[in-house]
């Protein structure tokens, strides 16, 4: 069997919010989830959007890619208030709107996730944060 480790601990939020509020209640040390792989969204999906999981049937969730304010170009948001820049995955689906700034996954059909934009929609979301180890000590 393949398994593949993340060093995050992951927290479905079932009430809507904002990017910018959801992303705030995430905060200290975690932040809003990001999606930089396939392997990754799968896990994701799998995890709290199959029968039985918080978010099954939900179609849209926020994530935490955003139009950064201090340069205009999409990040992610990292840990304890960084940006990690967004490296074209997933792929985004239509050319950002000029007023979008948050983006947000939307189940178009079936098994099948769309990166979408928009102007700060409230979804419900997923918070990430590290993993409690020697180099992390939880509070």
């Amino acid at each position: 069997m393949n398994y593949t480790n993340y060093a995050d601990c992951f927290l479905p939020v079932i009430s809507p919010s904002s990017p910018i509020i959801a992303n705030k209640f995430c905060r200290l040390p975690g932040s809003l989830v990001s999606i930089t792989s396939q392997a990754r969204e799968d896990f994701i999906i799998d995890s709290f959007f199959t029968k039985g999981n918080p978010l099954y049937g939900e179609k849209r969730f926020n994530i935490g890619l955003h139009k950064s304010a201090s340069d205009e170009k999409w990040k992610w948001w990292g840990y304890n208030g960084t940006e990690v820049p967004y490296d074209n995955f997933p792929p985004m689906v239509n050319t950002p709107a000029p007023k979008d700034n948050y983006g947000y996954m939307w189940n178009d059909k079936g098994f099948h996730w769309a990166l979408q934009t928009g102007e700060n929609t409230d979804l419900k979301y997923i918070c990430q944060s590290p993993a409690c180890d020697t180099a992390n000590v939880c509070k």
